[in-house]
């Protein structure tokens, strides 16, 4: 049995003609109850009584045009649903994010306003450092993931897009004794005791202060939480690099924020996918976050 059979059959139901049926089909009307019997034939029993004046349903045929019309139902919709995965407007992505795209304020905009251009497409978020990104990436267990790219290597078969570009600043303790000056160097804070943020036992969270500062920091805490190394700034326990966006969003007491001078170096927001892509909710992923920035 096909579909087509269905579609005759209940023509021919909802008709209960057959010459006005096969106009509506566009075939021969002895095609079609040629189709018709045949189909009869495969099911083993009538679905029409017919004689010379009329036309009408079986008890079985009554039955079978329920059933017949459930099928062709999902039929079209099952259609309609692979043909919107295949244009990209649904389907199911994971995206991965490291903190310090949350506290700019960056995730945010880009998640609601995918999910209402994209209401069907099923966004999943996984906090995860930038290392764990990458390796997710390769192995296919998230779709895309926004990081810092900063002195981070990035394999080749990943494809990234910078997003926001923010100057590093300097968080310290408001009664340190560089806090009187409007900007500061790194050569500066050589001496001085740093606390860094890394949410990945990989890293100790100074390589960029190493590229920026060409000395090795004396690290004296790691801390796998923006706003715990901030505390700790703010407690008096030392001092740290951070994007300069956080002095924008992020106050707590104690604690300020120095631009840096002689520093041509920005940290880099970033969008990371594979390069090839297997997924057209993903190509409607990505060029709906490339739109969005090219509209700001």
């Amino acid at each position: 049995m096909e579909l087509r059979h269905l579609r005759y059959f209940v023509t021919v139901a909802q008709e209960l003609h057959f010459g006005r049926a096969a106009n509506k089909l566009h075939i021969a009307q002895p095609a079609l109850s040629i189709q018709i019997k045949a189909l009869e034939k495969n099911l083993g029993g009538d679905l029409f009584k017919r004689t010379s004046r009329s036309v009408t349903l079986t008890e079985a045929g009554e039955k079978f045009l329920i059933e017949a019309k459930l099928a062709l139902e999902h039929a079209s919709r099952a259609e309609l649903v692979a043909k919107s995965v295949f244009a990209g407007d649904t389907g199911r992505l994971t995206v991965g994010y490291s903190g310090s795209v949350t506290y700019s304020g960056l995730l945010g905009q880009f998640v609601q306003s995918f999910r209402q251009s994209k209401p069907y497409i099923e966004l999943h978020l996984k906090e995860l450092d930038p290392f764990t990104q990458l390796e997710q990436l390769a192995s296919g267990d998230i779709d895309a993931g926004f990081l810092t790219t900063y002195s981070l290597t990035v394999p080749d078969t990943i494809h990234t897009t910078a997003l926001s570009q923010w100057p590093p600043c300097v968080a310290m303790p408001a009664n340190h004794p560089l806090s009187e000056r409007h900007q500061l160097t790194m050569q500066d804070l050589k001496h001085e005791s740093f606390i860094t943020y890394s949410s990945s036992h990989r890293d100790d969270g100074a390589a960029a202060i190493r590229q920026l500062a060409n000395y090795e920091p004396n690290i004296i805490s790691r801390e796998s939480n923006i706003m715990s190394v901030l505390a700790l700034v703010g407690s008096g326990m030392g001092i740290s690099i951070v994007p300069d966006i956080l002095s924008k969003t992020l106050h707590q007491p104690g604690l300020i924020f120095k631009p840096l001078h002689n520093v041509d170096a920005c940290i880099e927001i970033s969008l990371a996918h594979p390069k090839a892509i297997h997924r057209p909710s993903l190509n409607t992923f990505i060029d709906h976050i490339h739109a969005l920035m090219n509209s700001y």
